[in-house]
């Protein structure tokens, strides 16, 4: 274990002030789940089961994870940049932006979905009442060559009269 710490100690000046040894784990763990999440995301959009757009975000989100677990000093400056005083809430502020974004390109995609819902049950309907309209008329047409023939008004079988 302890040619990890060392590994982990010599990406920056931040890794090497002692941490104590849960911290380490925690940055292990993170940095594991930030790769899961990258690779689940590749191998999602390489089954075509996740759109593109929905991809790009959780591939970014996943940097993101990665950048601040391996490099935490970058939340640090990220912060102050901003003026947040403290890392952490920063970090949870960001979390809350994604996610309502998240959220509102959700509700984007489900209200043309809606739309297009509705358009096809419009269009499933009126070809129904169309379908029972040809029904209709081929019934009749039918009944006007059986008729035709039981008059002896046409010269063609009544097998052959039969339009179905």
């Amino acid at each position: 274990m302890q040619t990890i710490r060392t590994w982990l100690e010599s990406f920056d000046g931040y890794w090497a002030e002692g941490l104590p040894q849960n911290q380490i784990y925690l940055k292990l763990f993170i940095i594991i789940v930030g790769l899961l999440l990258l690779l689940t995301v590749i191998r999602l959009m390489i089954r075509k089961r996740m759109s593109e757009s929905a991809s790009i975000i959780w591939f970014l989100l996943a940097l993101a994870v990665l950048i601040f677990a391996i490099f935490p000093i970058t939340a640090i400056k990220l912060s102050e940049l901003v003026g947040i005083v403290y890392a952490p809430a920063f970090l949870f502020m960001a979390a809350v932006f994604v996610i309502l974004f998240i959220i509102f390109r959700h509700s984007i995609e489900i209200s043309v979905m809606e739309s297009k819902v509705n358009e096809v049950s419009i269009m499933l309907s009126l070809s129904l009442e169309e379908n029972k309209e040809l029904k209709k008329r081929l019934d009749l047409l039918e009944k006007d060559i059986n008729r035709e023939h039981s008059e002896g008004k046409t010269d063609v079988p009544a097998e052959e009269a039969s339009i179905r």
